[in-house]
């Protein structure tokens, strides 16, 4: 009996030893914050990458949105450039020549002996951007470049009638206010027999009446 109450009293004390060894507490106390440290370790890791999908949806995002925007910008260039394009043809419409008073003016020019046979007319617009004093680029401008070319024949005995047909457009008083300063042309000039009458001769004679430039 005595031997099992110093036995249980051994025990009792070694029990007492091990909970009073500073060195296991501290072990505990160590795999404690360990298990505390992982804990909160993971739980900043999940919220790392939940942040960094998140930024990347974002970046994603703004790179859509910055494409959008780089069409709309061009979309908004293109559609100025339309409306420069649409506002330089209303300006030709309104401006346009009209040639019902020049081809009258023409009809009183007629000499006789002297055939009209093509009456035409050429055109054409080229268009600039000039610059201005600070280098940056003003409202387009074009050119308008108009000329007539009369092609005919002179049956006169002299075939020189063609000549007062050039100065009656060069004199004419409505004309003079449309006419270039280069004055009518000849660009053409060809003697022929006339196949229906080998005894008779013409010439067939091209004039060029060009229009002054005018910028529209």
């Amino acid at each position: 009996m005595a031997i099992r109450i110093n036995f249980l009293a051994e025990q009792q004390e070694a029990d007492e030893m091990r909970r009073r060894d500073p060195l296991k507490r501290a072990i505990a106390v160590a795999v404690l914050l360990v298990v505390v440290i992982l804990g909160v370790a993971g739980l900043y890791w999940r919220k790392g990458s939940a942040a960094a999908g998140e930024a990347k949806a974002k970046a994603d995002q703004l790179a859509g949105l910055q494409k959008d925007a780089n069409l709309v910008k061009t979309n908004q260039a293109r559609i100025a450039d339309l409306n420069n394009k649409l506002k330089s043809l209303e300006k030709l419409a309104v401006n346009r020549t009209l040639w019902g008073s020049q081809l009258n003016a023409l009809q009183n020019c007629a000499v006789d002996d002297v055939q009209v046979q093509v009456l035409r007319v050429s055109q054409s617009y080229e268009e600039s951007i000039p610059k201005g004093p600070d280098g940056k680029p003003r409202a387009a401008i074009a050119t308008e470049r108009i000329s007539l070319t009369i092609s005919g024949r002179d049956t006169s005995r002299d075939g020189e009638s063609f000549n007062k047909l050039k100065d009656q457009i060069q004199n004419n008083p409505y004309l003079k206010g449309f006419l270039s300063k280069k004055g009518v042309t000849l660009q053409e000039l060809n003697k022929s027999v006339d196949p229906a009458n080998p005894e008779n001769s013409f010439v067939s004679f091209t004039l060029l009446v060009p229009f002054q430039e005018k910028e529209r």
